[in-house]
């Protein structure tokens, strides 16, 4: 494969330099972006090609990129496992998050990746919908010829998966009884997972080691809330996260380049198929394991797998590009990946905590808008009985009477709600009071 063949060679051009007065990079500092830089897409012939065809269908590169990389996770031979530096050894199955507007292109950015990299063989489950538990349980599983209870065997390795809600997820999740994201937290790992029910009709069992899952959910930013309110479980700490809108899609579409030509590592057997790992790769991974281990450095809840989730996108970089052996440059482009996601899961963080501060405020407003009105006929009934009281002891009194001698005949709490200049303004707009001099008389109108 020549990767580079038959690319645009603007998108190359534009990808060693961008045009400052379309680019994000001009504009936003490092910190506030959420795509991919251009040169990173120009910095490997496949990501050069992912970033091609998505920008030909008018989709996200970074969505795109996700699904590929959860497409090539699903299809692996599940005997690939990142070797057991720290723990365990580990599947690499991968779940990305593809975070977006309504109509944003998170379906699209699926599909255009199952045209890069369609499925390559019948021993795999191919573009699923995400249900319960039990059934992406049951997508490894048909039922077994061989026997005569008609018990259900594995008869796939691989499963890539879609939601194109992710609100959905979290929904099933969060239903009583729901085994939904206990499964997907373990499958995550690759360890065994199912339902050894004593039924053989209803026993389903993946042994460790023996599977792999892909999955991508489209999120709308509101919608990811319910995901990351997980972080107690660890689910949100297993996706990587991609913004479905891209800035600096150009006004005029390149070719569309159909596949990546990709095709699986072959299945052998467990001591040759392990992913090989730099020894740099492991000194750095050993010694934040030990630092974090001993307590000398802190891990936010959130970011609490990132390094094993680096480890993923490093040996599926590798993979994709035919490896087994994780070089320092897969582990930088693992890096910028990761480092991305963490910025597209804050920034939708901070859309949840705005859109929630915006809410309150105007809840707020709405209270403090009632409570004054509350008050506004507090005050207007506290001054008509005031001046009723006034004008009834003027009218008893006979005369002139003095304003104080007036004002003090009304209760207290009365007095309290109002001021005197309201209560006598009142008192003789309505006609019950007259002003002789600085005193006042009864006026002409009763004030019952």
């Amino acid at each position: 494969m020549t990767p580079r063949d038959g690319l645009d060679p603007d998108l190359i051009r534009k990808a060693a330099s961008l045009d400052a007065d379309h680019g994000q990079e001009a504009t936003v500092p490092p910190e506030a972006r959420r795509n991919l830089p251009m040169e990173f897409w120009a910095s490997d012939d496949i990501l050069a090609m992912i970033h091609q065809a998505a920008q030909a269908r008018y989709v996200s590169p970074d969505a795109v990129l996700g699904c590929v990389l959860a497409r090539v996770a699903a299809f692996t031979p599940p005997c690939y496992k990142i070797p057991p530096i720290v723990g365990t050894a580990c599947s690499l199955s991968f779940y990305a998050a593809i975070i977006g507007g309504p109509s944003t292109g998170k379906s699209a950015a699926k599909a255009v990746a199952c045209e890069l990299v369609p499925s390559p063989g019948d021993w795999l489950r191919d573009d699923l919908p995400l249900g319960s538990g039990e059934g992406l349980m049951d997508s490894y599983f048909t039922v077994s010829s061989s026997t005569k209870d008609g018990a259900r065997v594995q008869s796939a390795s691989g499963v890539f998966a879609y939601l194109d809600e992710g609100q959905s997820l979290t929904e099933l999740g969060t239903r009583k009884g729901s085994t939904l994201l206990p499964t997907l937290r373990t499958m995550w790992k690759g360890e065994t997972a199912g339902q050894t029910n004593a039924n053989s009709l209803t026993r389903r069992v993946l042994p460790h080691g023996t599977y792999a899952l892909g999955l991508a959910v489209g999120f709308q930013p509101a919608s990811v809330e319910g995901l990351l309110n997980d972080a107690p479980g660890g689910t949100p700490q297993r996706f990587c996260y991609f913004s479905a809108t891209d800035p600096n899609l150009p006004d005029r579409p390149p070719e569309f380049i159909d596949s990546l030509g990709w095709k699986p590592l072959p299945a052998v057997d467990l001591a040759c198929s392990t992913i090989e790992l730099a020894d740099a790769i492991v000194a750095e991974v050993q010694l934040e394991r030990l630092e974090v281990s001993r307590g000398h450095r802190l891990v936010a809840d959130l970011d609490a797998h990132r390094t094993l989730l680096r480890l993923k996108v490093a040996a599926l970089f590798a993979v994709l590009h035919g490896r087994r052996a994780v070089s320092a440059e897969d582990w930088a482009v693992a890096d910028a990946i990761v480092g991305n996601s963490a910025r597209v899961r804050d920034f939708a963080r901070g859309e949840i905590n705005l859109a929630k501060r915006i809410r309150e405020q105007a809840q707020t407003a709405t209270a403090i808008r009632k409570n004054r009105a509350v008050d506004a006929d507090a005050v207007e009934a506290a001054t008509r009985r005031v001046a009723k009281t006034m004008a009834t002891r003027a009218r008893k009194l006979g005369g002139s009477v003095t304003p104080r001698v007036l004002w003090i005949a009304a209760a207290s709490r009365d007095r309290a709600l109002t001021t005197q200049v309201a209560a006598f303004d009142f008192a003789t707009e309505q006609g019950w009071l007259k002003q002789d001099g600085e005193e006042f008389i009864a006026g002409e109108v009763l004030p019952w």
